[in-house]
């Protein structure tokens, strides 16, 4: 069975594109049910609004406002403002917000709000002050300028991009732009389309940071994710990579796929029978296997985690699993 929800991104998704929320440390995991289920006080600048769809074997928590689950694809982008109408801001937030989306008050006065927000710290903007962000950038009847992109603006990059808007680099600060291009880069809608050029500067100059990021945003195709994967020599740096390509996910080659079974098992199920009595004695290794349906012999599960996966699981009549006994490894 199948469940529409909504998920709060900090980083742009790929439309029809299947994402995996597994890692604790890596992702917000959270599905809302509906835009007004997400608590907006707690909003940040850079979020990006979509509706997914999710299988309902795959759900390991819920509760009245909200599913975890091992995967979830993208249907659609919501834009901001059908978030602003649903959420329950009181009226007099929505007066100000709902007019900015819809082109309804003057363009001077517009231009007064995007100045001050551009020349304000970004730590400092509060959620309706990004909601105005969100509200100026995403409409086109406002004549906005070009941004003249330096160090402070690093943190708007992502916006600007997602919404297309015009940027170009402060001649003062051309010595990092790198390091702010990255950042529009990241926020844009493209997928998939590093050039090789720029792929292959990064791994010349080992600025493996952007390579990693650029695999978790799925801005490299999976032949492109392959020479990131042969060109990472350090086992703990290429075990983080492995992580960032099952959440965006990639394929992952054979060779690869037998050296990290823990964290590949939630795409590969075949390969719980590859892990070692080490890699499964402990508690969150034997929550992940419960998330897929596997349970432990002589496991005891009295804990909250633990206790949550199996009555979601429950709920949605996906309680059956498969019991492995280790020292053994066979599935009784």
């Amino acid at each position: 069975m199948k469940l529409e929800a909504y998920i709060f991104s900090h980083i742009p998704r790929k439309l029809n594109q299947t994402y995996y929320s597994v890692f604790d440390d890596l992702v917000n995991r959270s599905l809302y049910l509906t835009l007004k289920d997400y608590p907006n006080d707690g909003m940040e600048l850079n979020t990006f609004i979509y509706k997914v769809t999710v299988n309902t074997n795959e759900i390991y928590y819920i509760d009245k406002n909200k599913v975890k689950a091992v995967k979830y694809k993208i249907v659609e982008e919501v834009p901001m403002v059908e978030f602003v109408k649903e959420s329950p801001f009181p009226k007099k937030v929505k007066n100000e917000l709902l007019p900015i989306f819809s082109g309804a008050i003057s363009e001077e006065k517009v231009m007064n709000i995007y100045n001050k927000i551009i020349t304000k710290d970004y730590w400092r903007l509060n959620i309706i002050e990004s909601l105005k962000l969100h509200a100026i950038l995403s409409q086109k009847i406002y004549e906005l300028p070009s941004l003249k992109a330096n160090t402070q603006h690093t943190p708007l990059a992502k916006l600007f991009s997602f919404y297309d808007r015009e940027h170009e680099i402060d001649k003062n600060d051309i010595g990092l732009k790198h390091w702010i291009e990255r950042e529009f880069l990241f926020g844009s809608k493209q997928f998939e389309n590093t050039s090789e050029e720029y792929l292959n500067e990064l791994l010349e100059k080992e600025i493996i940071g952007t390579c990693f990021t650029l695999v978790r945003f799925r801005k490299v195709t999976q032949n492109q994710f392959e020479t990131i994967l042969n060109s990472t020599k350090d086992k703990g740096y290429k075990r983080i990579l492995i992580q960032y390509a099952l959440l965006a996910d990639y394929d992952i080659p054979q060779e690869f796929q037998i050296k990290y079974p823990s964290e590949l098992v939630f795409k590969y199920p075949n390969l719980v029978s590859s892990l070692s009595d080490s890699q499964i004695s402990n508690i969150p290794s034997a929550n992940h296997l419960l998330m897929i349906g596997y349970k432990i012999k002589d496991w005891n599960y009295d804990y909250f985690d633990a206790r949550e996966i199996m009555r979601a699981r429950e709920i949605f009549k996906n309680d059956t699993y498969q019991v492995i006994e280790p020292g053994k490894w066979w599935f009784l």
